[in-house]
């Protein structure tokens, strides 16, 4: 369940980048944007965390590491559609920033009682 909202949010993201930066229709992306879009898709699919997992900017693998290009690009798009997703998608944006706060809380916690 976790794992349909990851994609369908880097789905929403990569659109807009898209529509932003290589001025494609609204709900179309170009051949760049859907390879992108097929990798972040296959590497989230074949996660091993699966739905336990934070996001991938948390995650001790990361799994884009193989591929700089891919990786690149999916920074790209992250820098320009975060900021904008504020404005379209409030309430998506707001509960990633809580999820992403509260995940650094927990992971600072942990290291705490490690030592």
């Amino acid at each position: 369940m976790k794992e349909e909202k990851d994609i369908k949010i880097v789905g929403m993201m990569i659109n807009m980048y898209c529509h932003g930066k290589h001025h494609t229709a609204k709900n179309e992306m170009c051949e760049q944007c859907s390879n992108l879009y097929n990798f972040v898709k296959l590497k989230r699919e074949n996660c091993p965390y699966g739905d336990s997992k934070d996001y991938c900017s948390q995650c001790k693998i990361h799994c884009y590491q193989s591929d700089s290009i891919m990786r690149q690009q999916i920074k790209d798009v992250m820098r320009y559609a975060a900021p904008r997703m504020m404005f379209t998608h409030p309430i998506l944006s707001f509960s990633h920033l809580k999820s992403t706060i509260k995940g650094k809380r927990k992971k600072k916690k942990e290291t705490k009682n490690a030592r």
